[in-house]
């Protein structure tokens, strides 16, 4: 028996879904806004609906978690405060943020908001939240990608609440790292409106030939996960909160995933095991909801093709039968059943079921599992090929049924009537008490006295109120008399009175400030130009290093991935040398790469992970740490951090930063192969996550292709994690960044690849 509290955290892109979520079980919502949400494409709550959904939520003890998780423009800083100053009057249980800018100007304005740090943040070790303590966070929402092993390590090394995924979507590229959709899929997923181009298909290349077929595959399609068998070892790892996926399903999806887990939750917190039958149901129902196949994932030890759905990139539905033959003249379709099934059940080949022909030849509206059946159909069905069941519609209207059943809150009652008092009645919870009476003299009655059954039952009728009364004390006098209306109106001022005090006890008082004290600077004493003009050079190359000395007056650092090449770096230019880090550091990484920097001669580095950014080295913020308005920039540059301008910004939106006046320390990439993913996955891994070329890593000569002909090439990095890249570069032209240069940029980052020194040249001449 575990006596330690667990969250089940459930989805919500709707009043209707919300309301589904708490009726089906779950402890907290998290639902996202008309704007600054990871999710723009759900239909998501305006403020007054955010208001209902926090006062549904309250009276029946659920918390509301309200996302603001996409990286913020500088033209909406203003806005969102405003917004968060709105959700913080009204009583959001905490705020899910990933933009350290934005979270530094929250802690400034409202120091005691509760604040949990999105997945969208990649924080994935104990070093990443040892560094966010001044933040003073209360939560933190670990990767997908992160394993049962490494979530005991962090929960049993820090205080916060940890919460982890348990169900639903999964990225194939680190929440928060993706720059694909942006960058060729034309919308932003750090900005709430992913264009899912790992649900596209492609055609995967090695070395040269492509080796599926046609475009065929969805080579970066992940299944969906579902622990529902191992959940017990996830409790055990030590999360706070287990949370399910999916603020743009259905409320069927959400109804049965939380009723599910709550109850594989629920006996093992009374029992501390789950039983096999339990197990089996929940896994039986979640089957027959939305899902693209189902994955342990990476939390349970899941790699390779365990992770990916090649064939389907939408809901496979169930399979209930396979194909005996079709009847081309006839146009019949024959079928044995392994599930029952229903007229109206909607099937993957395309159509809803109308009349079911038996063996016998007799129609009937149903059919069970076993049974051969014909249905009408136009189009052939190859021999043996599985059916899936897209659409349940028995079950959906059992699923109706259920939702119908409204979560109440169980309080406590008491009635004292007394001969000539008013009578009164007291009504409390675990956290409130109200006392009601109500001006009425109660007198003696010889003939007819009020019965305490009469009492229990009007006093008992809740209505739609979002209470339930589980225990009543009745104090009277005897043979007293009261009409039936006084008892009720008494009832239903006591439950207003009790639902007006719920609902305030969680609202908080009004905080006043002014935005512009906190954006624009008094002192403006950066705006002047200066003529020097410095490069950030990433090479690739001993060769590269060569090339660039006709430019080193003008290299403010020179930067290398690559151990040997750094130190080759060190030896000519040590007061140049930049180490570049890992994009990704788990908890499991860590030691070693913090044991590899220290053995290098004093290095500065260059990160991607919040872990190293309190480092007496860390000199340059990369891309990667989502860097896209100017109060995430002065963060870091306070710190003497140089930072690497969103590529977003640069290369997709070209949003300005309004309030950087010192832009000393901004670097603007001008030339690079962005890491448009960032990920666990590899396609050349089978099953058990082991290489299917075992003399040779193939992943240097593996690229995808997609429907338009643009080539991604992989790369792989710590511990075989991969990044895809485009081929060709990003760049900016001449007329470009003379722009950045009249607004007072001075630093500017090249990244090289294969470039040889004409190029090389080339580049360095647009700049200088």
């Amino acid at each position: 028996m575990n006596n330690n509290k667990i969250e089940l955290l459930a989805p919500a892109g709707s009043f209707d879904t919300l309301k589904t979520a708490v009726n089906a079980g779950a402890d907290a919502i998290y639902i996202g806004g008309s704007m600054f949400s990871a999710r723009a494409s759900a239909t998501n709550f305006d403020n007054t609906q955010i208001t209902e959904a926090i006062d549904y939520s309250h009276c029946r003890n659920v918390k509301i978690y309200v996302a603001i998780n996409t990286l913020i423009k500088d033209e909406e800083l203003k806005e969102c405060i405003d917004y968060i100053s709105f959700l913080n009057d009204i009583g959001a249980d905490a705020i899910i943020v990933q933009d350290v800018g934005l979270v530094h100007l929250i802690r400034k304005i409202f120091p005691k908001l509760t604040l949990h740090f999105s997945t969208q943040s990649t924080i994935s070790s104990i070093e990443d939240i040892n560094a966010l303590k001044n933040f003073d966070i209360q939560r933190v929402v670990l990767p997908r990608e992160i394993t049962i092993d490494e979530i005991s390590q962090i929960s049993k090394n820090c205080n916060l609440e940890i919460e982890a995924f348990i169900h639903g979507a999964l990225c194939v590229s680190y929440s928060g790292k993706c720059l694909f959709s942006a960058l060729n899929g034309g919308r932003s997923g750090n900005r709430g409106a992913c264009a899912q181009v790992c649900r596209k298909k492609y055609l995967l290349e090695v070395d040269g030939k492509v080796i599926n077929d046609k475009l065929s595959e969805y080579v970066l399609s992940p299944k969906d996960l579902n622990t529902s068998n191992s959940i017990d070892k996830i409790i055990q790892s030590g999360v706070t909160s287990l949370k399910i996926e999916g603020r743009m399903k259905r409320k069927e999806y959400i109804h049965v995933c939380v009723k599910s887990y709550r109850q594989l939750l629920d006996e093992y917190m009374k029992y501390g095991k789950i039983s096999k039958q339990n197990i089996e149901d929940a896994n039986y129902n979640l089957n027959r909801v939305f899902n693209r196949s189902f994955t342990n994932g990476y939390i349970l030890n899941s790699q390779g093709s365990n992770i990916i759905n090649n064939s389907y990139q939408k809901p496979i539905g169930q399979v209930i039968g396979q194909v005996i033959e079709y009847n081309k003249k006839n146009k019949k379709l024959k079928i044995k059943l392994s599930e029952n099934v229903q007229k109206g059940d909607g099937l993957d080949i395309g159509e809803n079921i109308g009349r079911i022909i038996k063996s016998d030849g007799k129609i009937s509206d149903t059919a069970s599992k076993n049974e051969i059946i014909y249905l009408d159909f136009i189009r052939e069905i190859k021999k043996g090929q599985t059916i899936h069941r897209t659409y349940d519609y028995a079950y959906e209207k059992k699923l109706e049924e259920d939702q119908k059943i409204t979560k109440k809150l169980p309080i406590s009652a008491k009635i004292t009537l007394k001969l000539n008092d008013n009578p009164t009645m007291t009504l409390k919870d675990d956290n409130i008490h109200i006392v009601q009476n109500i001006d009425f003299k109660i007198e003696s009655s010889k003939n007819s006295p009020i019965s305490d059954k009469t009492i229990i039952k009007q006093i008992s009728k809740t209505d739609t109120f979002p209470f339930e009364i589980k225990n009543l004390e009745i104090e009277k006098s005897e043979n007293i008399f009261i009409p039936v209306k006084i008892l009720n109106e008494l009832r239903r001022k006591a439950l207003e009175k009790l639902y007006s005090e719920k609902i305030n006890s969680f609202k908080r008082n009004h905080v006043n400030y002014n935005i512009d004290e906190f954006l624009i600077e008094k002192n403006n004493n950066y705006d002047k130009i200066k003529s020097d003009l410095f490069v950030f050079v990433y090479i690739n190359s001993e060769n590269q290093l060569n090339y660039i000395k006709p430019h080193i007056n003008n290299i403010q650092s020179i930067i290398a991935s690559d151990i040997n090449l750094y130190k080759k770096i060190y030896e000519f230019y040590p007061d140049k040398a930049v180490y570049q880090l890992p994009s990704i550091i788990k908890q499991n990484d860590f030691i070693n790469i913090s044991n590899l920097k220290d053995s290098l001669n004093a290095p500065r580095i260059m990160f991607s992970s919040y872990s190293f950014m309190k480092d007496k080295s860390a000199y340059i913020a990369n891309y990667h740490m989502n860097i896209y308005n100017s109060l995430s920039h002065k963060y870091y540059n306070s710190q003497n951090i140089y930072t690497v301008a969103s590529l977003e910004n640069i290369f997709a939106n070209s949003d300005e930063y309004k309030y950087l006046n010192d832009k000393s320390k901004t670097i603007i990439p001008v030339y690079i192969y962005p890491h448009l993913m960032l990920s666990e996955f590899c396609p050349h891994k089978d099953e058990l996550g082991k290489c299917i070329y075992d003399y040779k890593c193939k992943l240097p000569n593996t690229a995808i292709i997609n429907e338009q002909g643009d080539r991604f090439l992989f790369e792989k990095f710590l511990n075989c994690k991969t990044s895809i890249i485009y081929e060709k570069p990003y760049f900016l032209n001449k007329s470009q960044i003379i722009k950045y240069i009249e607004q007072g940029y001075t630093n500017f980052m090249i990244e090289l690849k294969n470039e040889n020194k004409k190029s090389i040249d080339t580049i360095f001449s647009n700049i200088l």
